[in-house]
C-alpha cells in the first residue's frame, strides 16, 4: 500500500512539473513578391556561325593558330528599378581531353574525341556551366580556338562543334 501511495504521489508531482518543461514556440512568416526577369536575346535568337575555313592544316592545329572571334549581340529589356545581375554562361558536350579548363566543346563530326573548340571569355578559358556576371555596357570578348587531343594525329575532313551561349538575369 505504501508503495502504491508513493507511486501515485510521484506521478502527481511529475504531472505538475510538465508545464515547466514545455517548449517555446514561435511562428515564422515568409513573404516576398515573384517577378519575371527581363528577357534577353542573343543575336535575335538566331544561330551564330563561326567558320574556321576550308583549308586548315591538320599539322598546325596543335600550334594554336586557328582562333576566331565569336561575333554576338546581346539585347536585354530595361531593368531600371530592379537590382538584377546579368549572367553569361556557355554549355556543350565537353571534350574528354580537356580535364583542366573544362572549356572545350567536342566535335560532333570530324575527328570525334580528338578535336575540339576551346571557348575563351576575355582571353581566359570560359568554363562550361559556370555563369559569370557581365555588364551590357562592357560585353566580354568571346573567342573560339581549334584544339586537339595531345599526341594524336588528326585525319582530313570537315568538322562541326556546337555550344550554347546563355544570358539571363538573376
Amino acid at each position: 500500500m505504501r508503495q502504491l501511495l508513493t507511486t501515485a504521489l510521484l506521478a502527481t508531482l511529475c504531472l505538475g512539473l510538465k508545464p515547466a518543461f514545455a517548449a517555446n514556440e514561435a511562428e515564422i512568416i515568409f513573404k516576398g513578391t515573384l517577378v519575371t526577369p527581363p528577357p534577353c536575346a542573343i543575336d535575335n535568337n538566331q544561330t551564330i556561325r563561326v567558320p574556321f575555313g576550308d583549308r586548315l592544316s591538320i599539322k598546325k592545329v596543335s600550334d594554336g593558330i586557328y582562333r576566331k572571334d565569336v561575333p554576338y549581340n546581346l539585347v536585354c529589356d530595361n531593368t531600371s528599378g530592379r537590382d538584377w545581375k546579368l549572367m553569361l554562361s556557355v554549355r556543350g558536350t565537353l571534350a574528354t581531353f580537356d580535364t583542366t579548363d573544362k572549356a572545350t566543346v567536342a566535335t560532333s563530326s570530324g575527328n570525334p574525341g580528338n578535336l575540339g573548340v576551346k571557348i575563351f571569355r576575355d582571353g581566359q578559358p570560359f568554363t562550361f556551366d559556370s555563369p559569370v556576371e557581365i555588364s551590357l555596357s562592357a560585353m566580354p570578348k568571346i573567342e573560339a580556338l581549334l584544339v586537339q587531343r595531345p599526341n594524336i594525329e588528326l585525319v582530313e575532313g570537315p568538322f562541326e562543334a556546337t555550344v550554347t551561349l546563355r544570358a539571363e538575369y538573376l
